[in-house]
This record gives C-alpha cells, structure tokens and sequence, in this order.
C-alpha cells in the first residue's frame, strides 16, 4: 500500500518516545503518523511535542497547503475578562486621565472627543490583551522548555528526583493551561 511512518522517515536515528508508562517505568514510541510516501514531499514539517495534560505525547505535522487565504471582515469585540482584572482597570483609567488633561479646552466638539476617546480606549484594551496573551505564552514556553532537558536526560538515565521535578513542572503547566482554557471559556459564554 506505500504506506509509512511520517517521523520515523523524517527522523530516521532519532530516539524520541511519545508514552511514559508510571506503572513500568517505561518510555515507548506507541502513536504513529502514517501516510503515503507520495504525499511526503506535501509536508513542512513533522515533530513531537510534550504533553502536559496526559502521558502521552503529541504528535504535530505541519502540511504544505495551496489554498488561497480568503479576505475576512473582522469586527473588535471587547474581551469583558479584561474589565475584571485589576492591571488593566488602572492602565485604562490612567488613559482615560491622560485623554481627559489632553482634551480640556472648550474648543473640543463632544463627537471627536467621544470618537477619540473610544478609538484611543479600544487601541489600549488590544495591547493590553495582546500584553496578557504574549506573557501567557512566555510563561508555558518557559515551562515546556524546563520540562524538555530532564525528559530528555530521563529517556537516557531514569531517575526518580528527575522524574518528581518532570511531574512539578506539569502540575505547574497543566495549572496555567486550566486557568486560560477557563478564562477563554468564560471570555466565549459572555460573548453570546
């Protein structure tokens, strides 16, 4: 059928594992990307990424895809969590207070000012998520990048303290991961 493991011809020496049995102590390759040796040339890239929710790991393949992006109207909505953390709360207040000294003159017309004042609050409530989100992001990196040496260290030379220090980190991981979804999640709800 020229059928073949997509990693294993990719990588052909390496010795990655996607599966830590606790019960045996055990690292095994047990899930698989197949496809047909033809279809190879259509694949960027191909690569295993820790789990931090499970025992098993991921398998990640990126595709080459003709597909011409189409042209979507998008429409800013505000992210209500936003209004509920404290940070952004005072850093929109100290915009509203600079807008306001700014725009003290009785030559400002109410419109440009109201205008004003929602384009200026909208560009601040943007970075202010894209700030959050970049330094979620940094933080799991971070922790995924501290689980990736002791696993690998693991693989070759098992040891229990390495093993508890693998678990901490994605106790950790998995904490931050939980606490984005619920807040997506929330962010989602109140959206409808």
């Amino acid at each position: 059928m020229n059928l073949t493991d997509i990693y294993r011809t990719f990588y052909p020496t390496t010795a990655e594992y996607t599966f830590f049995s606790s019960a045996h102590g055990r690292l095994s390759k047990i899930n698989h990307m197949i496809g047909h040796k033809t279809s190879l040339s259509n694949i960027k890239k191909i690569k295993i990424i820790s789990s931090t929710l499970s025992d098993h790991s991921e398998i990640k393949m990126k595709i080459n895809s003709k597909m011409i992006p189409q042209n979507h109207t998008n429409i800013w909505k505000l992210n209500n969590l936003l209004q509920n953390d404290c940070w952004v709360n005072s850093e929109i207040k100290k915009e509203n207070k600079k807008l306001l000294e700014l725009n003290n003159s009785s030559d400002t017309i109410y419109e440009n000012f109201w205008d004003t004042a929602k384009m200026l609050l909208r560009g601040k409530f943007i970075a202010l998520n894209v700030y959050i989100n970049k330094s979620e992001r940094a933080q799991i990196d971070n922790l995924r990048l501290h689980l990736t040496e002791p696993k690998k260290q693991e693989q070759s030379e098992p040891k229990s303290s390495r093993w508890k220090e693998i678990m901490k980190a994605r106790a950790e991981l998995n904490e931050i991961k939980t606490t984005i979804t619920t807040k997506n999640t929330k962010d989602k709800w109140n959206k409808t």
